[in-house]
């Protein structure tokens, strides 16, 4: 829930520090293009979706997340795929979040 309430303030298009230009910034980096070395540099799902509306994105990864978490939090099972693709959604936002 903190995701979704301070991504748009802190990394969205219009935030602190915007991941779109910082994900330009390593694109630009790594030679140009969108490969494995920009996914091994900074690792993110966010890399693979439309970048013409970012905040749209992170919200996105924070309710997929949210939702998740609530599925296992009720049901109290979890499995493998849950469980990666949680730490996947949590790693696409910390990794474009830069330091402060």
């Amino acid at each position: 829930m903190v995701a979704y309430n301070q991504n748009k303030q802190l990394i969205g298009e219009n935030g602190l520090m915007p991941c779109k230009s910082y994900l330009n910034s390593v694109k630009r980096y790594v030679g140009g293009k969108i490969g494995l070395a920009a996914l091994a540099y900074t690792p993110s799902v966010l890399w693979f979706l439309d970048w013409s509306s970012m905040d749209t994105n992170l919200d996105c990864i924070a309710l997929l997340g949210m939702a998740l978490s609530g599925f296992v939090l009720v049901t109290g099972m979890a499995n493998m795929v849950i469980m990666v693709t949680l730490w996947v959604l949590y790693h696409s936002l910390v990794n474009v979040g830069q330091l402060w």
